[in-house]
């Protein structure tokens, strides 16, 4: 699977079964007992080696174990601790969230969220991001994930974001944001599935709609100097000064990281999403 995992004195590493060892791993720390559940989360770290994710990503979540630790385990570093490499889940204010086997849905209020830890600042002509969507947000303006830097002038935004009808690029009102990658048209705002935005080598970026590439720009963006701020799933702001773009939709998983990917890899991603959920039906 080509990554390096020490959890508890034992390395994962090296031995072509690292995605066996990395599940059990994460079936014990995520406690969790049903048979069906821990099948589907076998069969999930299977398909996702398999599709190559483990290369690429950095951290992959999965959500579907039913309590708010499991939601919060890094597939990719199943261990806990929110630092490097594990980028455990903090769940920010969110008390009122569901953890359900049909996955995680945000309260959907200002600053309930789910922080993955995981900083926003590598080769923005790497990055991707992906979100498996199961349900339509009560709030159309709704981010299903994203970062904001801060919340005055030089704020940027970086997401998957359900803004009215289409996706939509420049500024996010109210704020005059320099940075806001997000490619345009596409999706409705009851759109499911993998939703995927990536970005490639020359400043491509495509928005993806189940794997399957749906609009297509180059856009020479650059990261704000304070783009270290860590990805949010559920919403995007922490703060009272935004208080309209967080999800109340049940949202199955989500994936970011910083590789080239290919668009038989994002199609990938898709379909081992698209099994897991089926499979926790």
């Amino acid at each position: 699977m080509g990554f390096t995992v020490t959890i508890e004195g034992a390395d994962f590493s090296g031995n072509g079964e690292e995605s066996v060892f990395a599940a059990e791993t994460f079936i014990r720390n995520a406690q969790i007992t049903d048979d069906i559940i821990k099948n589907a989360y076998r069969q999930l770290y299977t398909d996702l080696e398999a599709a190559g994710a483990f290369l690429k990503c950095q951290a992959i979540y999965a959500f579907g174990g039913g309590t708010a630790l499991s939601d919060s385990i890094n597939l990719v570093y199943p261990a806990l601790g929110i630092s490097a490499p594990a980028y455990q889940i903090t769940w920010l204010n969110d008390t009122t969230g569901a953890h359900t086997r049909a996955g995680y849905i945000p309260d959907g209020l200002t600053g309930r969220v789910a922080n993955t830890n995981f900083p926003i600042n590598g080769d923005i002509n790497g990055f991707h991001l992906h979100v498996f969507n199961k349900t339509a947000s009560t709030n159309t303006n709704a981010f299903l994930a994203g970062a904001q830097a801060n919340a005055t002038g030089n704020a940027f935004y970086i997401g998957l974001h359900r803004r009215g009808n289409t996706f939509t690029k420049g500024a996010f009102s109210p704020y005059s944001a320099p940075f806001y990658l997000a490619a345009p048209g596409g999706y409705d705002i009851n759109k499911t599935g993998l939703l995927s935005l990536v970005r490639t080598t020359g400043g491509v970026e495509k928005l993806y709609d189940n794997g399957v590439v749906i609009a297509q720009t180059t856009r020479s963006d650059t990261w704000q100097t304070n783009g270290n701020t860590p990805l949010y799933v559920g919403g995007l702001s922490t703060g009272t000064s935004n208080p309209s773009v967080n999800a109340d939709c049940t949202i199955r998983g989500a994936i970011v990281g910083f590789a080239q990917l290919t668009d038989s890899e994002v199609l990938a991603y898709k379909e081992a999403f698209a099994r897991f959920d089926t499979a926790m039906a």
